[in-house]
């Protein structure tokens, strides 16, 4: 790939700066495409084997359950993403395309691993992991077999993280199948459940958010319990968190993001127990009121949709020419500025012949850049999982 690269940049002179940013943007859209792949049940990329499976024991027909799911085979080191994803990533999106009559639910999804990738903290899924998805089959339904469509996006990471996409196709046959049938009871006994009488509450003060649950049995005392966070937005991940036992009261002290999102009046958390065998618990925290210092944080910076707040134009684009020259001084960008320079130069004495060649180069420039930016909004717009940064993690 650097050897592409290098021959592209030799050959900006015989291409022209505009003829050299077009190849460029192919290169960049063909490395970061997921590969188009036939429907089929099964993708593979180089980082994960993704495979539309089924399991209807009882057949498929109405009042009778069934469930589709997609499993991962991640390659070493590598994961995706649970529901919320951490300190970065995205989860796993799932769109059926399915006859009339049935319907699928949300994902069911298994309790997450705990990815430390310094210095942000992700929660997903390494190994192998299966993805459940309930289904509903009605009246309407009077197909001999159900024809099951899926278009999945994902985003796999190692310290860099990939978006990928896939299409699968899966035909159910009437009378059922449970060929997977050990892979969805694997992905149930990881799902996080409620446990009967246990009960919280989680409540603001100050930077930081408090939870407090009660109900645990005798034996939860003596272990490790991690509590994850079903909404994403909120805390930082990577921080220290605080716990205490006050008699039969788990307290924990988790800081808050600097610009977060307001505390939902219900908070769902799961509690993994250091005791591997233990299935991880659900459950609902009823939100207090936040103090007034965290009343007043909230009013003065609004979370945008991904987590971005509201900050002033002239902010946004002093930070954008800051982030333009250090760019530019990079080593892969400053010799070929140095180029353009000295062709330059050789027209010092001609004052039109400078103007104009400066022009061309920021009309070469702007007209590279737009149609570069045009050409992801169009991919993105036709279903491609495009954008930038996410070789950085981001």
């Amino acid at each position: 790939m650097s050897a592409v690269i290098q021959y592209i940049t030799r050959r900006f002179e015989n291409v022209g700066l505009l003829g050299g940013f077009w190849l460029l943007a192919l290169l960049a859209l063909a490395s970061g495409a997921s590969p188009a792949m036939a429907q089929r049940n099964t993708v593979k990329t180089e980082h994960v084997r993704a495979e539309l499976v089924a399991y209807a024991p009882e057949g498929v027909a109405a009042g009778k359950q069934m469930w589709l799911g997609l499993q991962f085979e991640h390659a070493a080191h590598w994961h995706t993403y649970w529901k919320n994803p951490g300190d970065i990533g995205r989860p796993t999106q799932l769109n059926w395309n399915l006859p009339q009559g049935v319907t699928a639910g949300e994902i069911d999804w298994p309790a997450p691993q705990k990815l430390l990738i310094p210095p942000v903290v992700d929660y997903g899924y390494e190994g192998v992991i299966l993805l459940p998805v309930p289904v509903t089959v009605g009246s309407e339904f009077k197909g001999s077999e159900l024809d099951v469509k899926l278009k999945a996006a994902w985003l796999a990471c190692r310290s860099t993280c990939i978006p990928e996409s896939g299409e699968f196709a899966l035909t159910v046959p009437a009378s059922g199948t449970s060929t997977h049938k050990a892979a969805f009871e694997a992905a149930w006994a990881a799902r996080p459940v409620p446990l009967p009488g246990v009960r919280g509450s989680a409540t603001v003060e100050g930077d930081s958010l408090v939870v407090s649950v009660t109900g645990l049995t005798a034996s939860a005392h003596n272990g490790q319990i991690e509590i994850l966070r079903e909404i994403p937005r909120l805390i930082d991940h990577a921080a220290l968190v605080v716990t205490a036992w006050k008699g039969d009261l788990l307290e924990a002290r988790m800081p808050l993001r600097k610009r977060h999102d307001e505390l939902p009046a219900s908070l769902p958390v799961v509690l993994k127990f250091g005791d591997g065998d233990k299935q991880a618990a659900r459950v609902e925290l009823v939100s207090g009121a936040a103090t007034p210092a965290a009343t007043a944080a909230n009013t003065t910076e609004t979370a945008g949709p991904q987590g971005a707040t509201n900050q002033p134009l002239f902010m946004a684009l002093l930070l954008a020419l800051v982030g333009g020259v250090i760019l530019n001084l990079t080593p892969c960008v400053f010799p070929v500025l140095s180029l353009n320079i000295l062709r330059m130069t050789k027209h010092a004495g001609e004052r039109r012949a400078t103007v104009m060649s400066g022009m061309a180069y920021t009309v070469g420039v702007m007209a590279s850049l737009l149609t570069l930016a045009g050409a992801l909004l169009f991919f993105r717009a036709v279903g491609m999982q495009l954008g930038w940064g996410f070789q950085l993690g981001v």
